[in-house]
């Protein structure tokens, strides 16, 4: 007779052979210590870093570089890369070796704004005109601009470049002498889109200068720089930080050619100069809430305030800190800013919470290697433990249909000449397709592919490659507003697809066309009737007509040309201000709207009277196509002194 198991025994069973069954297909999360190398071996850093440097640095183009990491309150790896100068041949010292850290310098000018408010002088929440003393912001909209505003980058100024340059650095240093010339127009209310500012970022130093009643410079050296041991760094470019200075060079010729040192009306915002050595005590004092070993160098409260996200278009999308802005790498939450002037780029990146961070600077622009570099580093050291789970199922959405079309970073100038430059941008395009994903289609120079994005809810997809989002923001009727991509940086609007320079290039072809053209074939016409005098018109029209419109062509297209030579000649020239005879250019369209003026007035009488109807249809399109060129004119803001 066969003996019965026990029921106790064979649930025991069970338990213990399930697991070892459903451990292949449950994948379990291993720690990063285990699944990755670690930062906490200072030789696997160095040669991982060594070996991205060296099969990178070269096709990159980058003369020099400097890296500094920094770990568990302790800096891993301070080296540096090539020649701070090519003709010397003078190597990078992490140490000695001076590099524009640019737009890194907001991280400092944040800091020293948030110690005067430690020292309770001054409030983030304060309206920026009651601490301004020299001058005041214009009340464009009825909600005052704060300072937390000017540190996030939503105090909703015009975007302006032109004018920017000091011509030395006394002028620098005085720079909020300069800031009133230099206002961009305000085009958003205060706190409702980021737009990167560099003018918003200087106001902020002006703050402090004129709170503290002392030089911006000094502040932030005696409240940073010093307590840091930061000897080699500040905003005033000294004898022995210029003797050390690295030469910055652009690399878009055969061969690298240096960059004439300059300097800035916008100082707070772009002007600090540093060594690696220096970014590492920095480092080291904002990963320990401002401890530098054992020593208090930086009030906690001020680098718990500096790191925390303060602002964000949508709360699925990276947002602002103060001086940062926030980037997600491997499902971890990072803050960094990056730096660009000609010559130089840099990138300050920190993960608070792993208390890592690193500095790096380089004597050329070079953005999409240090953008690479995050991702090497991200990647080896903190990979992503889980996967990423597939996106849900597209599916057609009615709200999705307004969000189609054509769309402008909001970061351009609406207000000046400069506004120009964006008939050489092509707009991001949104498609939705039958399924109801999104597509998103880039700029032609971006040299990247369509994207396809899955709807969550209402104004938000998710990427099918990633976990990026893309957000956008609608107003009452459904209808969008802005497009948010990933990042801070990434802030869209929409735009008529009329106003989308393709079509705005179209359009200045079409108005060429109709023009020259009708101006050429009134000049096929009088060879063929005749020859007469220049003034003497065969094909019908009163004498000088044809002359006068072909006068109002040259002058229009010698306008044009003019400002394209000065763009090409110019270049950063322009930085300090466009030259009289630049300003006097935009006299030619007038003088050509008289010449125009004067043949339709001429012509115009004879096209109720007799003569042949060809030369009438002709004068038509002439009139038409001169006409619309004005329209283009003025939407480039071309046509006017919008300086």
């Amino acid at each position: 007779m066969a003996r019965r198991i026990p029921i106790w025994f064979l649930l025991s069973l069970l338990l213990c052979v399930l697991p070892a069954q459903a451990a292949p297909r449950t994948p379990r999360a291993v720690p990063e210590e285990k699944a990755s190398p670690t930062l906490k071996d200072p030789r696997d850093l160095g040669a991982f870093v060594d070996g991205f440097f060296a099969s990178h640095r070269s096709s990159w183009g980058v003369p020099g570089a400097v890296f500094v990491a920094v770990a568990d309150g302790k800096v891993m790896l301070a080296r540096g890369y090539g020649q701070a100068d090519l003709e010397t041949g003078r190597p990078v010292d992490p140490e000695r070796t001076v590099f524009r850290a640019a737009s890194v310098s907001k991280v400092f000018t944040a800091l020293a704004t948030l110690q005067l408010a430690a020292d309770r002088r001054l409030a983030l929440s304060d309206d920026v005109n009651a601490r301004l003393r020299r001058f005041k912001v214009p009340a464009t909209f009825p909600e005052p601009v704060r300072l937390v505003h000017l540190l996030t980058h939503t105090g909703g100024f015009d975007d302006r470049w032109i004018g920017s340059t000091a011509p030395d650095g006394i002028a620098e240093l005085d720079f909020a002498k300069a800031l009133p010339a230099l206002m961009p127009a305000r085009v958003f209310p205060p706190g409702t889109v980021y737009s990167y500012s560099n003018f918003g970022v200087a106001l902020a130093g002006a703050v402090v200068e004129s709170v503290a009643r002392r030089a911006f410079s000094s502040v932030v050296r005696d409240r940073i720089l010093l307590p840091l041991g930061m000897t080699r760094s500040g905003f005033v470019l000294d004898e022995e930080m210029e003797r050390h200075l690295a030469t910055g060079y652009y690399t878009d010729g055969p061969e690298p050619y240096p960059v004439t040192y300059e300097y800035y009306q916008d100082a707070p915002a772009i002007s600090f100069n540093t060594t690696g050595e220096d970014m590492g005590r920095f480092l080291l004092a904002l990963t320990g809430e401002g401890l530098l070993g054992n020593r208090r160098v930086l009030p906690a409260s001020c680098v718990r305030e500096l790191l925390r996200r303060h602002y964000g278009d949508h709360p699925r999308l990276d947002g602002s800190a103060l001086g940062f802005y926030e980037r997600t790498v491997n499902g971890l939450r990072g803050v960094e800013h990056a730096g660009d002037v000609d010559g130089f780029s840099s990138l300050l990146f920190l993960v608070p919470e792993k208390r890592f961070g690193f500095f790096y600077a380089a004597n050329t622009d070079d953005a999409d290697l240090r953008d690479s570099l995050v991702h090497a580093l991200m990647d080896r050291y903190f990979p992503r433990v889980r996967p990423s789970p597939p996106p849900p199922p597209g599916r057609i959405l009615p709200w999705e249909i307004p969000l189609a079309g054509a769309y402008r970073h909001n970061r351009y100038a609406r207000s000046t000449v400069e506004k120009a430059y964006m008939m050489l941008e092509d707009p991001l395009e949104v498609r939705i397709l039958e399924d109801g994903r999104g597509e998103l289609s880039f700029p032609a120079e971006w040299n990247q592919a369509p994207s396809r994005w899955v709807p969550l809810e209402p104004g938000l997809f998710v990427s099918e490659e990633d976990e990026g989002h893309l957000a956008f923001r609608t107003d009452g009727e459904g209808k969008a507003t802005h497009l948010f991509l990933r990042d801070s940086y990434g802030s869209y609007e929409p735009i008529p697809r009329w106003e989308t320079a393709p079509w705005q290039r179209r359009f200045l072809g079409t108005f060429l066309l109709l023009g020259v053209g009708a101006l050429g074939m009134a000049g096929l016409r009088w060879r063929t009737r005749g020859r007469t005098r220049w003034y003497e018109d065969p094909t019908g029209l009163p004498p000088g007509v044809w002359g006068l419109a072909g006068l109002f062509w040259v002058l229009q297209g010698g306008f044009l040309l003019a400002l394209w030579l000065a763009d090409r000649n110019l270049g950063t020239l322009l930085g300090y201000g466009l030259p009289l005879w630049v300003k006097g250019l935009f006299l030619l369209p007038f003088a050509a709207g008289f010449l125009l003026g004067a043949a339709a007035w001429r012509g115009c009488r004879s096209l109720g009277g007799p003569g042949p109807l060809g030369e009438k249809g002709l004068l038509l399109l002439e009139l038409l196509g001169g006409v619309g060129f004005y329209f283009f004119l003025n939407q480039w803001n071309l046509l006017g002194f919008w300086f």
